[in-house]
């Protein structure tokens, strides 16, 4: 469309009125159609065909804009070494801002509810977020000792306010498993028998895919090792997704003590 409305800015006395505005209405389709559409179809078709056709004639223009392409590299990699980030993530920036500013244009038209766009905007800020960040370290994790009793476990869900317990091992440096208090209050079995496994998660996962997962599993809670399946930590479905999500958690952090 650009270039049919530069190409009428030639013309110094068209024949039409207002042919600036009536030729890219005319010609759009058109190019569409014969430009992109059909290309695109036979391509789909008859790929391997058409591009031993067509490859060099590719691989001319490939070499024919080659320099083009070069200068156009050292320009980015000088507004790198401006901003300090690449021109990737600057474009990237640039468009996480204005996606935010039309979220608040949407707001301000009704067309969205201040909780849509207060949620859009704690996904943005957790984007870059990795479940790691916000797992709690082993040491700092109220669990349960193998062998507790019936009187210990209820004692100790009270208190932490937990339907679910996880449960140390021995060496207080890897977790067991995980108990469902409503569980055993129902079988009134052995800890052991009746004790899930922790699913492990990598420390470097981002925190909403981490989420995900969780709830596509149905799991209240999850180990975060590191790559050499080290435990680092221990998080809890709620409450990381009470921080995505703005909802209250069960609990929203460790207690202390």
């Amino acid at each position: 469309s650009l270039a049919i409305v530069l190409g009428v800015g030639l013309i110094s006395e068209p024949v039409i009125p207002r042919l600036d505005v009536l030729a890219p209405i005319l010609l759009s389709p058109i190019v569409f159609v014969y430009g992109e559409l059909i290309p695109k179809t036979v391509f789909h078709d008859a790929p391997n065909r058409l591009l031993r056709f067509v490859g060099p004639f590719f691989l001319f223009c490939a070499a024919l804009f080659a320099p083009i392409a070069f200068i156009l590299w050292l320009f980015a990699r000088m507004l790198q070494s401006l901003a300090g980030e690449t021109p990737l993530r600057v474009q990237l920036d640039m468009a996480r801002n204005s996606l935010q500013s039309l979220f608040h244009e949407s707001e301000l038209q009704g067309v969205l509810l201040p909780v849509q766009t207060g949620l859009a905007e704690r996904l943005f800020a957790h984007e870059h977020m990795t479940i790691g960040q916000v797992a709690v370290p082993v040491s700092r994790v109220h669990a349960l000792s193998e062998g507790a009793s019936m009187d210990e476990i209820k004692r100790r869900a009270r208190k932490l306010h937990r339907s679910s317990m996880p449960v140390l091992r021995k060496n207080r440096e890897s977790f067991s498993g995980y108990l469902s208090v409503l569980s055993l209050k129902v079988h009134q079995d052995d800890m052991t028998q009746l004790m899930r496994p922790l699913v492990s998660i990598p420390e470097d996962m981002p925190i909403l895919e981490a989420v995900i997962y969780l709830q596509t599993q149905h799991e209240p809670m999850a180990q975060v090792v590191d790559q050499s399946g080290v435990t680092k930590g221990l998080v809890y479905l709620n409450e990381v997704a009470g921080r995505l999500f703005n909802f209250r958690a069960i609990r929203t952090a460790e207690p202390t003590g």
